[in-house]
């Protein structure tokens, strides 16, 4: 009779099982959490930690609670804090090595929690990605914009200490026109003089007093030819002169123009550069709201980067095949053709509860993968918020488009209704702090990231707001009088725009604070900026009254050299009308 069971081999199957479920009890949900915790760290760059998991294979599903991702840059907070997250897995795709997941939930979703314990981890990447990050910030107007200075020089130390481009110009004008002078003094030493022109007259007189009949008449006559001839030569040479005189001195009286405008130019220069004028607070935005603004860019900035590897894998640098002999025993990975291709690791919908200061937002997400050329369709996410805590209404959409590796683009839309502030620093000048005591805001973002070129617009409408300005007891009239303008503001507009490459984006700042700060301080700067400019001027001319006059001598020097060539002029033209009548 014939066994049907084989009690040794059935006896070792049981043992195999137990020893694999034990396995599974004690161990698998260890190796998730372990796991996960060592791939985010070395992923994110930041320390990940997991309270617990729980993996079931059938049906498949993973439950994480408290997950913590350490903000690099403040080790002691968290960047992220979810309270659970439970996600449904297709266990047929997972043996062929693909993580899909078709419904997650993630709840009790945080920013910038505290921790117990630093989450700071030692590696070099890290510790270059801070250095890299200070750089960019050192690119981008991120600066604490200060508080223009109303105070004004004092006019001797700011004319001790700059070159006045007159005095320069005026010497250079000068020593040309010595040189001209000399040269225009030899020019009218080889012209005919009056001498010679008296000579001319007694010959004319003695051919006019000549006598002999009518052969001393055709003598004289001859006689009177040759004269007219010679005085039309020096007349000749003479015109030529007046000429080319009258051309160099038009040139010389535009360059005197020149010099006598230079002091002027020099005002207007030193002005610029050292008075003070109500364009100074012509952007008062940038100093109350510029560090703000600037830090929750610099934090956007870092959660993209933090987030870009997970949504777009990096595009191959270089697509020829390199051929290399593989090690022993480790083989090759070969990616076979699909006719229904998937990605890797793909979560399809998502489910996620975010908790703000404002309240809670809830929202969907789909299609996170890093593989989206081979799914098709890009990454979306949409959260919203109806009567919230602090806010009336709050949504925010947005699409991650990377079908296109090497162009990913991404769009973001968000508006918020009557958003409640309080108590907000936004100036941390020493010489005018301001608080944003209490606003309720309206906003309104729209941005778009194409490769690395940010184009982004924000506007926000403050009303009623009420700022919190203090000047401190020393402060000039000027600061106080802005403090005065700011604390007595009930509400006010603001328009954010950045432009330009992500590492070296412009960012402009507008606000009807400009003008409300430029028609309060304007008549006490106008009116000191008034003294400051009669000073400068005075010292300018001052300085530069002895060169100019200078110019002014060889200027006259100049002009007579032109009368002698205008007196040479007309003794020859009279000694012509005198040959001309008859004798």
């Amino acid at each position: 009779m014939k066994k049907w069971i084989r009690w040794q081999g059935l006896g070792t199957f049981i043992i195999i099982c137990i020893v694999m479920a034990v396995f599974w009890l004690f161990f698998a949900d260890r190796i998730v959490k372990n796991t996960i915790e060592t791939c985010g760290t070395k992923a994110l760059g930041a320390k990940v930690d997991l309270g617990s998991a729980d993996l079931s294979l059938f049906p498949g599903g993973l439950k994480l609670t408290r997950l913590q991702v350490t903000n690099p840059d403040e080790p002691m907070r968290n960047a992220v804090e979810i309270g659970a997250i439970a996600l449904s897995l297709d266990t047929l795709n997972l043996l062929r090595r693909k993580v899909i997941v078709e419904n997650m939930t993630i709840d009790g979703m945080q920013m910038d929690t505290p921790r117990k314990r630093s989450g700071a981890i030692a590696n070099k990447k890290t510790s270059q990605t801070k250095d890299n990050a200070r750089s960019d910030q050192a690119k981008t107007p991120c600066t604490q914009m200060r508080l223009p200075s109303f105070k004004l020089p004092d006019i001797n130390k700011v004319l001790s200490s700059e070159n006045l481009t007159a005095i320069n110009a005026i010497a250079a004008f000068n020593k040309a026109m010595a040189t001209e002078n000399e040269k225009w003094k030899q020019i009218i030493r080889h012209l005919p003089d009056k001498d010679k022109f008296d000579d001319y007259k007694k010959r004319l007189a003695r051919l006019k007093s000549g006598s002999g009949g009518i052969s001393g008449l055709l003598g004289s006559a001859g006689n009177a030819a040759r004269l007219k001839s010679e005085i039309e030569t020096d007349m000749a040479q003479i015109r030529k002169v007046h000429t080319d005189f009258n051309g160099k001195l038009s040139q010389l009286k535009k360059s005197y123009a020149q010099i006598q405008n230079a002091p002027l130019d020099d005002f207007k220069r030193l002005r610029t550069k050292y008075g003070l004028s109500p364009d100074n607070m012509a952007n008062a935005a940038r100093l109350l709201f510029g560090q703000r603004i600037c830090s929750w860019i610099t934090k956007a900035k870092s959660w993209y980067e933090m987030i870009n590897p997970i949504l777009n894998r990096p595009a191959p640098g270089d697509k020829t095949p390199s051929v290399a002999k593989p090690l022993r025993g480790k083989g090759q990975i070969f990616r076979f053709k699909e006719y229904n291709p998937t990605p890797d690791f793909l979560i399809r919908n998502t489910k996620a509860g975010l908790i703000l200061a404002m309240g809670e937002l809830s929202g969907i997400i789909k299609n996170i993968t890093p593989d989206q050329e081979i799914l098709g369709f890009p990454t979306t996410f949409k959260f919203e918020g109806q009567k919230l805590k602090d806010a009336k209404r709050v949504f925010l959409d947005g699409v991650f488009d990377a079908r296109k590796p090497t162009e990913p683009k991404t769009s973001i839309a968000m508006k918020i209704d009557r958003l409640a502030l309080k108590d907000l620093p936004l100036s941390t000048a020493a010489d005018l702090p301001v608080t944003l005591a209490r606003a309720s805001a309206d906003i309104n973002l729209k941005a778009s990231l194409i490769s690395n070129d940010i184009d982004a617009l924000v506007k926000a409408k403050l009303a009623p707001a009420e700022l919190k300005a203090i000047s401190k007891a020393d402060a000039g009239p000027i600061v106080k009088s802005m403090a005065s303008t700011l604390s007595g503001v009930d509400g006010f507009s603001l328009k954010a725009s950045l432009k330009g490459p992500l590492d070296g984006y412009r960012l402009s700042l507008s606000s009807d604070l400009d003008r409300q700060l430029g028609k309060t301080i304007g008549k006490a700067l106008r009116d000191k900026t008034a003294r400051f400019e009669k000073a400068l001027k005075k010292g300018i001319m001052v300085k530069v009254d002895g060169p100019l006059k200078n110019a002014d001598g060889q200027m006259s020097a100049f002009s007579s050299i032109g009368k002698q060539v205008t007196s040479r002029l007309k003794l020859g033209d009279d000694m012509l009308s005198s040959i001309k009548r008859p004798f």
